[in-house]
């Protein structure tokens, strides 16, 4: 037990009060025999407590070793019911209808997505999604189509999201879940490879470019006739010849050598000239945008043909950059599209 120091004296004089140490706070340390036969018995318990515990713990431990397969077992079975369960909430909680997709043998070379939605941008607040049909190879109607999409338009038109509905919607289709279109109908695909976004690896010593260049090597090495392939802005990393004569290259190594259903959505619109060497193969798309009465009206619907231009300077102009920068950049603009206009003329 433990005292002050004012009591220590009369601590000392009683019979059977062994002081034990002094303390720094000013106090002292006793003890009795009773205290000492007491403690000496919580010790023992305590002791056999803990052996106690420690067997108990190895019966559970060996008990529960014996039942390892069958909780492995019951937990793949909880984990495909916790996926199954998950599928069909989706699917009947969503405000515009999933369907069941029809899914052909691989190799039969269709992809006829009809009123394709992304699954997850459709259900934010306040969004009115536009869907969009995805029509690669033949269609549902045995029509032949290109199985390369080129597709152009404005920067926030839509494009991304486009390209990535297409993917998921495959994706949940072969993972057996009902897809957000009106009507879906697509072949087996043995991958999904994907070049979309744009980051570096600081840590791994990678850059921006650097990374693009490794996911497209994956692609090409990887991806075969029976694959989907989906490309972003590929070349936005390096120098504007450098980015449209790589993504010219991969583009017609995809067509030619796979052959396999691509999207790819790019600011380098000289790159729908593909279409005219390859108009079994390739097609070209756009984000329907125009401006009116000076400002950007984006429609987020897919259309035949090329977008005439990328409409850079009316984002800036939506982020608020002031005058007297976009009628510098206007005018930039004008005298570099003259200069190409020029050489391409000479030429």
């Amino acid at each position: 037990m433990y005292q002050n120091f004012q009591s220590e004296g009369s601590l000392r004089s009683v019979n059977g009060i062994r002081v034990i140490d002094s303390t720094k706070g000013g106090g002292v340390r006793f003890s009795t025999s009773k205290f000492d036969q007491l403690n000496t018995q919580y010790l023992e318990l305590l002791s056999s407590y803990e052996s106690s515990q420690q067997e108990l713990t190895k019966i559970v431990i060996s008990t529960c070793a014996g039942y390892i397969p069958a909780l492995k077992l019951f937990d793949d079975c909880i984990g495909v019911l916790d996926v199954l369960t998950a599928f069909s909430i989706v699917t009947a909680t969503s405000a515009t209808p999933y369907v069941r997709p029809k899914i052909l043998e691989k190799g039969t070379g269709v992809l006829d997505l009809r009123k394709c939605r992304h699954p997850t941008v459709e259900r934010l607040p306040n969004m009115h999604y536009i869907p969009n049909d995805v029509q690669l190879g033949q269609n549902n109607d045995g029509q032949n189509s290109a199985s390369f999409m080129i597709l152009t338009g404005a920067n926030m038109g839509g494009k991304s999201t486009y390209l990535k509905a297409a993917a998921l919607t495959i994706f949940l289709g072969q993972i057996g879940c009902f897809v957000p279109c009106e009507m879906a109908s697509f072949s087996i695909v043995d991958g999904i490879f994907t070049r979309v976004g744009a980051g570096d690896f600081q840590f791994k010593g990678i850059s921006t470019f650097m990374a693009e260049m490794m996911d497209c090597a994956t692609i090409l090495e990887r991806a075969t006739p029976n694959s989907l392939i989906l490309i972003d802005e590929l070349g936005r990393g390096t120098s504007t010849y450098d980015g449209f004569g790589l993504a010219w290259a991969i583009s017609e190594d995809i067509i030619c050598r796979l052959n396999c259903f691509t999207l790819f959505a790019t600011h380098f619109h000289e790159i729908s000239k593909l279409e005219k060497r390859y108009p079994e193969k390739v097609k070209n798309c756009r984000m329907d945008t125009f401006v009116e009465d000076g400002k950007l009206v984006i429609l987020f619907q897919v259309m035949q043909g090329v977008a005439q231009k990328s409409f850079g300077l009316s984002i800036a102009q939506i982020v608020g950059f002031s005058k007297e920068i976009l009628d510098d950049a206007e005018n930039i603009l004008i005298e570099l599209e003259g200069k190409c206009m020029t050489e391409n003329s000479e030429g």
